[in-house]
């Protein structure tokens, strides 16, 4: 392994510090062919880019916005398959608007879909505000889909060499 070393600034509760950053040459030492599979949440996220968080409340207008998808568990699997693993998400989804969404985040990222979409149910939502100083307000609704799941079965997992769990 090859390392070198760096720094870069970060903003911690309104400060700017340099830190030193080591970046690694990494080689897996998980053969691609073992499967690691990752079981947690799956979420859609509305982020709107702000001058500064608002007190007290009132109406503001956003600098910026996107959607996007993630979660631990997610982000998680989507930064192994980019690092060469062969990983798959299992986690319980609504039968909502993302659901499609979802699907395409993961074939663009080369994560296998263990996606279980729930009828009747909604999928997971956060919107976050960032400010200009990168400090975050996050409302998040959890969707009812993981506790109105059914039990993973066996099979799921008949192939996986490793199990994360959040």
């Amino acid at each position: 392994m090859r390392a070198r070393a760096s720094s870069t600034e970060i903003m911690l509760s309104g400060r700017m510090l340099r830190v030193p950053v080591f970046v690694a040459d990494l080689r897996l030492t998980v053969p691609p062919a073992a499967g690691t599979s990752y079981a947690g949440s799956y979420l859609a996220g509305l982020v709107f880019q702000v001058t500064a968080l608002a007190l007290p409340p009132q109406k503001i207008a956003a600098q910026a916005f996107r959607r996007s998808v993630g979660g631990m568990t997610a982000n998680a699997c989507v930064a192994a398959a980019r690092l060469g693993a062969r990983v798959r998400l299992l986690s319980p989804v609504g039968r909502d608007e993302t659901v499609e969404t979802f699907r395409r985040h993961l074939a663009d990222a080369g994560v296998g879909d263990g996606l279980v979409s729930v009828a009747g149910c909604q999928s997971s939502v956060s919107a976050v505000m960032v400010d200009a100083r990168g400090e975050r307000l996050i409302v998040s609704h959890r969707g009812d889909a993981l506790r109105r799941a059914p039990p993973l079965p066996a099979s799921a997992v008949h192939d996986t060499q490793a199990l994360l769990v959040d």
